[in-house]
């Protein structure tokens, strides 16, 4: 809606955190938690705090920037540490599906276990 009511001055994209750690990790530095808006101009990034409405942002987004600190754009990853990225990622997912594999067995040993010592009683 932002670049709607900017008749298109701004490019507005939306990164869904979780499923793109390259991206994430890239700007790791400016996103402390989600939602997290940065403006991109002039080849630097400008972390907006403001109120969430179309207004406010689109203020910041051609004015009040400039009150902002200015960083540097990250360098993109190299093609090393997108693999880390994207095997960490995965290792992580392995763990936590095993993990839950784990509990659900565990719970239903318990249950065949409660069962064998009350046949025997």
């Amino acid at each position: 809606r932002l670049a709607e009511e900017m008749d298109n001055a701004v490019i507005v994209a939306d990164i869904d955190g979780p499923n793109n750690p390259v991206t994430t990790g890239r700007f790791r530095q400016h996103v402390r938690g989600l939602p997290t808006m940065l403006l991109f101009r002039d080849r630097k990034v400008f972390k907006y705090t403001g109120a969430r409405t179309v207004e406010a942002m689109a203020e910041f987004a051609t004015a009040t920037y400039a009150d902002a600190r200015a960083h540097d754009v990250p360098p993109e990853a190299t093609p090393v540490q997108r693999i880390i990225s994207e095997t960490t990622k995965s290792l992580a997912l392995l763990i936590i599906d095993t993990y839950d594999a784990a509990d659900h067995f565990m719970s239903v040993a318990r249950k065949d276990f409660a069962g064998v010592l009350a046949g025997f009683r």
